[in-house]
């Protein structure tokens, strides 16, 4: 799955990503900074250092960036082992990449298309697979309505 973000893919990623980011008006975090998931299980707090992997844990993974969110039902819901990739670029824009997960990750209901980096914002509702999660960043999370 991974494999297929190959140095030929990474310039149409970038080149796609700068149409995509021009779109939207994105939260940017500080190194010192969190994001959360607001599911409906509990809360999860990510802090980012270049990417993280968002999926479910099984014995053959070797990701040592993988958040694991099989406590959170992630079998239940749908989740891929390896469902999204969150990263944070140079400026601290935080961006969700589809990894060709099974059953698809969406941002507002407008699903994403695979390999293609997507902003994301303070609010924003995520939704991998079945589970549904709000994106909070940690300098709004206390004043989010």
């Amino acid at each position: 799955m991974l494999n297929e973000l190959s140095a030929s893919n990474i310039h149409n990623i970038d080149t796609q990503a700068r149409f995509v980011t021009s779109r939207r008006d994105t939260s940017k975090l500080h190194s010192d900074q969190q994001i959360y998931l607001n599911l409906r299980t509990g809360i999860l707090p990510i802090r980012i250092k270049g990417e993280a992997t968002l999926g479910r844990f099984e014995n053959h993974c070797q990701s040592s960036s993988l958040i694991d969110l099989s406590t959170f039902g992630a079998t239940e819901y749908g989740i891929s082992r390896e469902h999204a990739k969150l990263v944070q670029n140079e400026s601290g824009q935080i961006c969700i990449v589809d990894l060709d997960s099974t059953n698809g990750t969406y941002i507002n209901e407008e699903q994403l298309n695979r390999f293609v980096p997507y902003p994301l914002d303070n609010g924003d509702v995520l939704r991998l697979g079945r589970c549904v999660a709000h994106v909070l960043f940690e300098e709004n999370m206390f004043s989010f309505a």
